[in-house]
C-alpha cells in the first residue's frame, strides 16, 4: 500500500495514555518512560489542554514536583482526513514530534512520528532507498566520558541521539532523551526533598551509567523500507547502521518523516523548510527564494537534486532577543551535502550562511569531479 493514499484516521491512536494538567512531573515521569512514550496528551474535563514531551522535560530541566500544566506544548490540531504525506509535511514544518487528531471536531487521538514510519513500512517504494539516501551525518562519544559531556555535545550538534563508542571505534551502546531524564532520578529526588540539585551529576557520572545498551542497528546496506519495519516493531525511534560493529550512520524518525513528505513530488527537486511557521510571508518567501536558487544551482553541477531540507531553531536569550541557527542537507545523485550555521541574530543571515556553505561544498566536489575526468581522458 502506498503511503499516499493512506489517511491519518488509518493510522491514528486512540488508545492512548494522558495525564491531567494538575498532575506532577514525579507521577507521570516513570509511567511515561515505562510505556516508552515520548509525547503525551494532556486532558482536563475531557478536553485537551495540550501535550506533554520529553523534549520539554529536557529544556526546563523540570523537578519532580513540577506541574504536568508549566510543560504544556500546543502543536497543531490535525484533522483526521489527512493524508500522511501532509501530516509529515506540517510536522516538518512546524518541527512537531507528536499532533493531536480530531474528527468532526472531537478529540480522537494523537498521531507521532512514528505512526508515520509504520505507514512507510508498508511501502514498497522504500524498499528501493537505502540508508545512504536519507541517514543523519554521525556524531559519537567515547564511553569514557561524563554525562555533562554528552549533554554538551547534543546541544551543541543540535542531535537528540548520541551513539556511544569504546577506543576501538565500535558501538556499545546510545544515550538519547529517554536516557538523559534519568538524570532527573524522581525517586532518588522524592526521598531528598525534591530538591531540583537531587539527580545523577553530571560532571563526575560516566554516559555507560545512562546510556542504552542494546540499541537498535541494522547494516549499512539495509534498505529504508526494513528500517521502518524494525523501528515499528520495537521501542526504538532510531536504528544506528553498523560495519562490522563500527557505528556509520543513523536513521532518526526527522529522516524517514522527511523523506515520506519529499512523496508529494512536484515538478523540480522537493524543498521543505522547517520551523517558519511562525514567520511572516515575506520572511518566508525571502527563504524559500534562497533555496530555490541554490537547487537551481545544485541541478546545473549534478545529474538529479531530489530535495532541500533546511531545519531552522531559534532560542530566546536572557536580553529577550532571538537567535536563530539553521541545518541544511541537499540530497543529490552525488549524493548526500549537509550545512550547518550557529546561532546569529539575524535569521536570514543564519539561513544565507547556511546554504552559502552548502553551495561550497557542493562546488568543491562538482570541480574536483571534473579535475578526475580530465585526468582520466
Amino acid at each position: 500500500m502506498k503511503v499516499d493514499d493512506m489517511k491519518v484516521k488509518d493510522v491514528v491512536d486512540e488508545d492512548y495514555f494522558s495525564v491531567s494538567p494538575e498532575d506532577s512531573l514525579k507521577e507521570v515521569l516513570n509511567e511515561i518512560r515505562k510505556k516508552n512514550l515520548f509525547a503525551v496528551p494532556v486532558i482536563k474535563n475531557g478536553d485537551l489542554e495540550g501535550m506533554i514531551t520529553w523534549r520539554k522535560i529536557i529544556e526546563k530541566s523540570s523537578p519532580p514536583k513540577t506541574k504536568v500544566k508549566k510543560l504544556i506544548s500546543h502543536p497543531p490540531k490535525i484533522d483526521s482526513e489527512m493524508s500522511i504525506v501532509e501530516l509529515a509535511e506540517k510536522m516538518l514544518e512546524t518541527g512537531s514530534r507528536a499532533v493531536p487528531v480530531y474528527e468532526n471536531g472531537d478529540f480522537l487521538g494523537t498521531m507521532t512520528q512514528k505512526d508515520i514510519i509504520k505507514a512507510a513500512s508498508k511501502d514498497g517504494r522504500f524498499s528501493e532507498k537505502s540508508i545512504e539516501d536519507i541517514s543523519t551525518e554521525l556524531t559519537t562519544i567515547d564511553e569514557t566520558e561524563t554525562i555533562g559531556k554528552a549533554k554538551a555535545v547534543m546541544r551543541k550538534n543540535r542531535i537528540a541521539r548520541l551513539p556511544v563508542v569504546d577506543k576501538e571505534g565500535k558501538l556499545v551502546g546510545s544515550v538519547d532523551l529517554s536516557g538523559l531524564v534519568k538524570t532527573f532520578h524522581p525517586e532518588k529526588a522524592m526521598k531528598l526533598g525534591e530538591k531540583r540539585g537531587d539527580s545523577i551529576p553530571e560532571r563526575d557520572s560516566p554516559v555507560t551509567s545512562i546510556m542504552n545498551k542494546n540499541p537498535l542497528t541494522v547494516p549499512y546496506e539495509t534498505d529504508i523500507r526494513e528500517v521502518a519495519r524494525k523501528i515499528s516493531a520495537g521501542d526504538e525511534l532510531y536504528a544506528i547502521a553498523v560495519d562490522e560493529k563500527k557505528p556509520i550512520c543513523i536513521v532518526t524518525p526527522k529522516d524517514i518523516v522527511e523523506f515520506v513528505a519529499s512523496i508529494k513530488q512536484e515538478e523540480g527537486a522537493y524543498i521543505q523548510v522547517a520551523g517558519i511557521k511562525d514567520f511572516d510571508s515575506f520572511i518566508k518567501d525571502k527563504i524559500l527564494d534562497a533555496s530555490e536558487r541554490k537547487v537551481e544551482k545544485a541541478a546545473r553541477m549534478f545529474k538529479d537534486v531530489e530535495r532541500l531540507i533546511l531545519h531552522i531553531k531559534s532560542q530566546n536569550t536572557e536580553g529577550k532577543q532571538v537567535q536563530y541557527s539553521t541545518r541544511a542537507r541537499m540530497f543529490t545523485s552525488d549524493g548526500l551535502f549537509t550545512s550547518r550555521q550557529d546561532w546569529k541574530w539575524d535569521l536570514l543571515e543564519s539561513v544565507h550562511g547556511c546554504l552559502d556553505k552548502l553551495d561550497k561544498q557542493m562546488t568543491k566536489h562538482h570541480e574536483k569531479k571534473i579535475e578526475r575526468y580530465r585526468g582520466n581522458k
